[in-house]
C-alpha cells in the first residue's frame, strides 16, 4: 500500500467538513480473524515502517507498545514526508479475545465447517460470482475442501492398502490367518497417522485451517449468527463515537483489515446511527475510513439483504460524494486483484445501491512498490 499511503500523507481527503495538513491523527485499526492479539503486529508494523520509509523517501519512527484504554493496546509513530511531520496514535483496538472463542480446533468438526461454509458460499452465489469475476477467492474458497477430500482419501487408500499389503505378506509367510488379521488391523492407523503428519505440514505452509476458520466465521456473522462479532463492533462503535467526538487530532482514520474490514463497516454503521452528526463537527477532527484486504464483498453476498446489507449502505451514503454535496467519511478501498484472502476483484459497493459517487478504489501495486526478491517470497505464501 506504499504507493497510496505515500503519496500524500500530509493531507486530509475532502470531508466536506475540513480539508487540510494532518499533524495529529488517531488511527483506530481493527484486525482481522486473527486470535493472536497486538504483540505480533507492533513488532510487523516496527520492521515494515522502515522498509516503507524507505520505498517513500520519508521517516517514520514507531514506539514503544502500552496499554491504550480498554479493549486497546497503543503505540506513537511519528512521519516525516516532503517536510511536513504527522504524530499518529496508532490505536490497536482488540477483539482477538472474541476470535478466540471462535476458533474450532476439533478436527472432525472442521472438515464439517469447511463443507457448510462451502454450501452457503454455493447456495448464495458467491462461489459462482468469484469463479466468473475473482477467480483467487474462488480457488482460495475450494481449496479447504479439496485438499481435506485429498487427504482423507489419501488416508483411506493408504489404510487399506497397508492393511491388505500386511495381510497377504503375513500369509505368504504361513502365517494363521487370525494373525494376518491382527497384523492387517495394526497397519490400519499407520498411513492415516502419515496423512495427519502431511497434513500439518501442508497447513503450516498455506494456511489451509485459518482460511476455514476465516470462511465459516463469515458465512454465520454475515448472517448475523455470530453475536459476539457483532458486540466487537458495538465497542469499537465506542471508540470511534470517542475519538470523534476529542479535539486532540486533525483526523480520525478508522482502518479495517480483511475480516476487520467488515467488523469496521458494522461499528462506523453504529457509531452514524448514534451521531448523525459524526465528521461534521465543527472544529472536530475529520473522520475516514480505510479498508485493506477487505472482504466485504463476501460478507454483503452471503448476507441477502440482511443487517449487515444495511450497514453497508448506511457507510456507503455517509461517504459516497454526490453531485449536491460532498461525502461526511472519506472513504479509501485498497485491496489487491490478486489477494484470494479477501474479496480480490469483487466490488464492495456493487450491491448497494448508491447516487452519483461512491467510495474510492485502489490497486497496492505490490508488484511495483516492492523488490522482485521480496515480492516473489510474499506470493509463495499467499495467506500470511
Amino acid at each position: 500500500m506504499g504507493d497510496v499511503l505515500a503519496e500524500k500523507p500530509d493531507r486530509l481527503a475532502e470531508t466536506g467538513r475540513r480539508a487540510g495538513p494532518v499533524r495529529r491523527r488517531t488511527v483506530l485499526y481493527v484486525h482481522g480473524f486473527d486470535p493472536r492479539g497486538p504483540a505480533p503486529y507492533h513488532r510487523m508494523f516496527a520492521e515494515e515502517a522502515a522498509r516503507q520509509a524507505a520505498v517513500s523517501g520519508g521517516e517514520i519512527g514507531v514506539g514503544a507498545r502500552r496499554r491504550g484504554g480498554r479493549d486497546a493496546d497503543q503505540w506513537e509513530v511519528r512521519a516525516r514526508f516532503d517536510g511536513a511531520a504527522t504524530r499518529t496514535a496508532w490505536v490497536f483496538l482488540r477483539w482477538d479475545d472474541v476470535v478466540r472463542r471462535l476458533w474450532t480446533r476439533d478436527g472432525p468438526r472442521l472438515v464439517a465447517e469447511i463443507w457448510t461454509a462451502v454450501a452457503i458460499a454455493w447456495r448464495t452465489g458467491l462461489l459462482g460470482r468469484s469463479w466468473r469475476r475473482a477467480r483467487p477467492l474462488a480457488l482460495a474458497l475450494l481449496l479447504p475442501l479439496a485438499s481435506a477430500t485429498a487427504f482423507q482419501a489419501l488416508a483411506a487408500a493408504g489404510a487399506a492398502g497397508l492393511s491388505l499389503l500386511a495381510w497377504w505378506g503375513a500369509r505368504r509367510l504361513g502365517a494363521p490367518a487370525a494373525a494376518g488379521l491382527l497384523l492387517a488391523l495394526a497397519a490400519l492407523p499407520i498411513a492415516p497417522l502419515l496423512a495427519l503428519a502431511a497434513w500439518r505440514r501442508f497447513d503450516a505452509a498455506l494456511r489451509v485451517s485459518w482460511l476455514v476458520q476465516s470462511m465459516t466465521n463469515i458465512t454465520r456473522a454475515a448472517r448475523d449468527r455470530r453475536p459476539d462479532v457483532r458486540k466487537a463492533a458495538e465497542r469499537i462503535a465506542e471508540r470511534i463515537l470517542e475519538a470523534a467526538a476529542s479535539f486532540d487530532a486533525d483526523e480520525v482514520l478508522v482502518v479495517g483489515h480483511s475480516y476487520g474490514a467488515a467488523v469496521a463497516v458494522m461499528a462506523l454503521a453504529r457509531a452514524l446511527e448514534r451521531d448523525p452528526r459524526l465528521g461534521r463537527r465543527p472544529g472536530g477532527p475529520a473522520v475516514s475510513f480505510l479498508t485493506l484486504g477487505q472482504s466485504i464483498a463476501a460478507w454483503d453476498q452471503v448476507a441477502q439483504g440482511g443487517r449487515f446489507h444495511q450497514d453497508l449502505e448506511a457507510v456507503v451514503r455517509a461517504a459516497e460524494k454526490p453531485e449536491t454535496g460532498r461525502g461526511r467519511i472519506a472513504w479509501l478501498d485498497v485491496t489487491s486483484p490478486s489477494d484470494g484472502a479477501s474479496s480480490s476483484r469483487l466490488d464492495p459497493f456493487e450491491l448497494v445501491e448508491i447516487g452519483a459517487g461512491r467510495p474510492a478504489r485502489r490497486s497496492p501495486h505490490f508488484h511495483l512498490i516492492l523488490s522482485r526478491e521480496r515480492f516473489r517470497r510474499i506470493r509463495s505464501r499467499p495467506f500470511d
